[in-house]
This record gives structure tokens, sequence and C-alpha cells, in this order.
């Protein structure tokens, strides 16, 4: 059972189950993704800070900020957010070119250990004598140190990202007229905690889904079903799989990796099991 937490909206992220004889992980097919447009991104370049991003805050001692190579999703480092108190928001930015009207893929993985992410989008430009705006985001919470939450809970009662596990961001948006240039942010909103970021990836156009499902033996699958978000709908069925399949592993080119899914895997004389992509209760705001 899930406990809501008085209407905060949370979400774990295409991570791998553990609780779940099987493994379910769905994110953007990155061989079928455009050239990634930000530089640096898995912040592998840089001595105290990563180069080509910068940090910022209002109030520069409520946070610890840096690289860190003890926690990292791939290569060598990820880039760290340590907030003392929910005083203030700090990010990690970066400025992009970009081409307005087009639309664009905005991807990172993060580990939330406490409080919150955000990831968003920004831009700011004039059309004749109007002004254009683009705000658009993604947050991820974590129930772990909140003083809403009992601290007696087990980590897989809590609602919200599952501390100690890297979670993908994804958030699709497009560029008003006459952007040329937007920044991307990640970082902690306004609550205490602690963070990593590592493969952040922007691109330009469409980009597939991929699912990969591995079972844990005894556990076989059966079928997996992939339905849209918001009416159930099915679009894609894989029908019956091979006797004792152990594995499952498809790009769905028809599914665009920057829409809402829910996964459902049937196992041989098991339950169903189902995931929500790109996040469980992900809250996204803006266009």
């Amino acid at each position: 059972m899930r406990i809501p937490l008085l209407g905060l909206v949370c979400c774990t992220v295409a991570s791998f189950a553990a609780e779940a004889p099987l493994a379910i992980r769905a994110f953007p097919d990155a061989d079928q993704r455009g050239s990634n447009l930000l530089q640096n991104p898995s912040f592998e370049a840089g001595t105290d800070a990563p180069d080509a991003w910068r940090w910022g805050t209002a109030i520069p001692e409520n946070f610890e900020a840096g690289l860190s190579s003890d926690v990292k999703q791939s290569g060598n480092r990820s880039v760290h957010v340590l907030s003392h108190s929910g005083r203030m928001s700090g990010y990690w930015s970066q400025t992009v070119a970009v081409r307005p009207g087009r639309s664009y893929l905005l991807s990172a993985w993060s580990r939330l250990d406490a409080g919150r992410i955000l990831m968003f989008v920004t831009g700011r430009g004039k059309l004749g004598d109007r002004e254009v705006k683009l705000d658009t985001r993604a947050y991820l919470f974590c129930g772990r140190g909140h003083m809403l939450v009992p601290v007696f809970l087990k980590p897989e009662y809590m609602y919200g990202a599952r501390s100690g596990r890297w979670n993908l961001l994804v958030r699709r948006f497009t560029v008003p007229e006459p952007l040329t240039a937007v920044t991307v942010h990640l970082g902690s909103y306004f609550q205490q905690g602690e963070m990593w970021f590592d493969d952040a990836y922007l691109s330009e156009g469409p980009c597939p889904l991929r699912v990969q499902i591995r079972a844990a033996p005894p556990a076989a699958l059966k079928s997996v079903r992939v339905e849209d978000h918001e009416t159930g709908q099915a679009l894609f069925d894989s029908g019956p799989l091979p006797a004792r399949a152990g594995e499952f592993a498809r790009t769905l080119p028809d599914l665009d990796a920057g829409a809402r899914y829910y996964i459902r895997v049937a196992t041989v004389g098991g339950p169903e099991y189902s995931r929500e992509y790109p996040a469980d209760g992900l809250k996204w705001e803006g266009e």
C-alpha cells in the first residue's frame, strides 16, 4: 500500500522494481535520438564544478553543490546538490541554442535521497510588442526526511521516489516563436534534501520509447502491454511471448518517449505488474 502525503505529488521514475520478481525499465532510445545539444551532459569535465554548467541560488550558504565521484549513474562523476533547508531553491543551469517552433525532449537521470527535485526549461523573448515566455517543469519528490512522514515507515511504503535509486526525469516541450535559446535547470526546489544528476540529454524531434523487462527465475514473462496514460487504450501488445521467456527488449517506434504510458507485464502463473512511465504520479507544469 502506498500512502499519499496530504496532496504532495511525487514519483518514481523508470527504475528497476526491487519489490517484484521482475525489473521493468523504460527510457528514450538513445540510438534513435537526435544529437545531444547539452555540453558536458554527464558532468565528466571540470575540476571543482562541471564545465559548461553554472550554479545559481539566492542563498549560497543554504547549499553544498559540486561534482561527485562517489555517486554516479555512469562514467566517473555526477553533479551533487545538498540543501540544508527549504529556505531557497538552487540549480545547475546551461543555456542552449534552439529553433523556434520545434519540439524538444529533455531527460536526466536523478538520484534523490531526500527533498524535492525540479527540472525545468526557461526562455524569454519578444514578438512585436508581446513578451513571450517559456517555463516548463517536472518535479520529483522523496518522502524520506519530510516532517510529515513518520520515521518508522519502511521505504517501500513511502509515496514518492525511493531513496538510493536512479530515476529518469523526462519532459517534452515546444519552443515558442521567436525564442532561439533556452536554459535548462536541474536542482533542489525549496526543501531540505540531497540529490545527484547524471547523463542529461536535450534533443530535437521525435524519440521512440524503449522498454526492457527482465524476470528473475523462476518467474517468466507471459505478455507485455503499453497503454495510453489517460484512456487506458492499448497502444502496444506483444501477444503471447515464447515459453518461459525471461527477458523482453524492444524499441516501440510509434510511441513517443515524451508522453505518458502504463506498462503492464503479465507473468506465467503469476500476477500482472504495472509501472507508469515516465513516473508514478509525476507532476508536469507548463507547455
